[in-house]
C-alpha cells in the first residue's frame, strides 16, 4: 500500500488540523508565500516557455516538417513545462518552507515529538546548512533532467524520474526535516530513515508536490502538506524504535 500512503496520510493530516484549527494561523503567511511563487513561476512559463524551448533546441523548432515532426515539438514542449512545473516545490522549499517551522513544531509538540537539547549556534548551523544542501542540491539536479529532456530518447524518461522519484523524495526529505532537526539526527541517519522507506516517501512527495505547486489551492494545501512531513517523520520514528514508549501516540 505504499503508493496510496501519501493520500492516505493527506486525509489524516486534514483530519488533524481540523481538531487542532489553532494552528491555522501559523500557516497563513507561509501559505501567501507559496502562492506568489507558484503564480509568478506559472507566469514565467507563460510567458518565456516557448522562446527558452527555441533557444536552447532550435534543431527542434527549423526545417522541421512532418507530423512526426510537430508531435516531437509538441511532446517535448509538454515535458518540459512539466519539468519545470515541478521545479516549483524546490523554490517553496527555499522561501516558504522556514516560515512554516512554528506550524512544524507546534504539530510535533501534539503528537507527542520531544526536543533533543543541542547548543543554539550549532543547531543553527546544522538546520541551515541541510536546508541549503537540499534545495541546491535538488535545483541542480532538477536543472540537470530538464537539459536532459533534450536529448532523444532520454528526454522521454528524464519528465519521469523527476516527476516520480527526484521532486517527491526531496520534498519529502524537506518536510520531515524540521522533526528530524528536533531529534538533531545527522545529516546521513535522516537520509537512509527516508530511503529505507522509498516507496512510502515518494508518495508523500508526490502528493505534497500538488499541495505546493497548485495556484489558490495551496492557500488551503500548504498547512497539509507541513503536517503530512511531520506526522510522516513521527511514523519513521515509530516504525524504527527510536522513541520512548511513553512519547509513542496513535497518529
Amino acid at each position: 500500500m505504499s503508493f496510496f500512503h501519501g493520500m492516505i496520510l493527506f486525509f489524516k493530516a486534514l483530519r488533524f488540523l481540523l481538531k487542532n484549527t489553532r494552528l491555522i494561523p501559523y500557516a497563513l503567511v507561509p501559505a501567501l508565500v507559496t502562492l506568489l511563487v507558484s503564480l509568478a513561476s506559472f507566469t514565467v512559463i507563460l510567458i518565456y516557455g516557448d522562446q527558452f524551448l527555441a533557444y536552447a533546441a532550435p534543431q527542434y523548432f527549423e526545417h522541421q516538417t512532418g507530423w512526426f515532426a510537430t508531435f516531437s515539438v509538441w511532446i517535448i514542449k509538454l515535458a518540459l513545462n512539466v519539468l519545470v512545473f515541478f521545479l516549483i516545490p524546490f523554490l517553496v522549499m527555499l522561501v516558504a518552507f522556514p516560515l512554516c517551522e512554528p506550524l512544524a513544531t507546534k504539530c510535533d509538540d501534539i503528537l507527542g515529538g520531544k526536543e533533543v537539547e543541542v547548543g543554539l549556534f550549532s543547531g543553527i548551523i546544522r538546520s541551515f546548512g541541510v536546508s541549503i544542501f537540499v534545495v541546491l542540491f535538488g535545483v541542480i539536479g532538477a536543472i540537470t533532467l530538464l537539459f536532459l529532456g533534450f536529448i532523444p530518447v532520454v528526454g522521454f524518461v528524464a519528465p519521469l524520474i523527476q516527476i516520480f522519484l527526484w521532486t517527491p523524495f526531496l520534498l519529502c526529505f524537506d518536510l520531515c526535516d524540521s522533526l528530524f532537526a528536533r531529534r538533531s539526527y545527522a545529516f546521513s541517519r535522516r537520509f537512509s530513515l527516508l530511503f529505507k522507506s522509498l516507496g512510502k516517501t515518494v508518495s508523500v512527495g508526490l502528493v505534497a508536490s500538488l499541495c505546493v505547486s497548485i495556484p489558490f489551492l495551496n492557500l488551503m494545501t500548504l498547512p497539509i502538506a507541513i503536517v503530512m512531513g511531520t506526522m510522516y517523520g513521527r511514523e519513521i520514528e515509530q516504525e524504527n524504535d527510536l522513541l520512548p514508549l511513553d512519547h509513542q501516540q496513535e497518529l
